[in-house]
């Protein structure tokens, strides 16, 4: 049975890419697009698909807890951000908004993205691996004046847990935990704006 699909870029000759790097190649059917994080996160709602293949850099905190919803709203979907930008930053962001990898926009990207979606089906965090030491410092950095809650968040974030089951597991209201992982962000930003 082929697994669903969500493309959420603004930009439609990407998107063109983004499909055409799909067709063919694995079992994978394009359940939606969406041209904005905003419309991305009504199409998962309907579609609940099993990816979310984002290629938009995710700017401010918004952007990354709009990310976020979407997660909550397909819990079951695992999510690839692709950039344009080969910056830790955006490695940092996207891991933050619960995406399992974040790939450099680039003709090869389009080769590898169906690997890439078989790898995080499997349930492998891609961002851990591939940035895991300079992850573990800026996380460090974070929690080194974080609260034991923000602490926590933190780890549960790194685990790709998305806010509901952060909310359900810590017994946190679900608002608690999205204005914890927004601080989070703000705070994050900034550590590695200069990246």
């Amino acid at each position: 049975m082929a697994r669903k699909a969500l493309i959420v870029c603004a930009n439609p000759v990407a998107r063109e890419a983004i499909r055409k790097a799909l067709a063919g190649r694995l079992s994978v059917d394009l359940a939606a697009e969406a041209d904005s994080l905003r419309a991305g996160l009504h199409e998962a709602r309907e579609t609940q698909p099993e990816f979310a293949i984002v290629a938009q850099r995710l700017q401010d905190a918004s952007d990354i807890m709009a990310l976020r919803d979407i997660r909550d709203a397909a819990p079951a979907a695992k999510v690839v951000v692709l950039t344009w930008y080969a910056v830790e930053r955006d490695w940092l962001a996207a891991l933050l908004a619960g995406a399992s990898a974040c790939l450099l926009m680039e003709v090869r990207m389009l080769t590898a993205l169906a690997d890439v979606l078989e790898r995080v089906a499997a349930g492998e965090n891609l961002i851990a691996e591939e940035r895991g030491e300079h992850l573990a410092r800026v996380t460090a950095a974070l929690a080194s004046d974080a609260s034991d809650f923000e602490r926590e968040l933190l780890r549960r974030i790194c685990q790709l847990e998305t806010d509901a089951r952060i909310a359900e597991v810590t017994g946190v209201p679900i608002a608690g935990v999205k204005a914890g992982v927004e601080a989070l962000a703000r705070r994050f930003l900034p550590l590695t704006a200069s990246r």
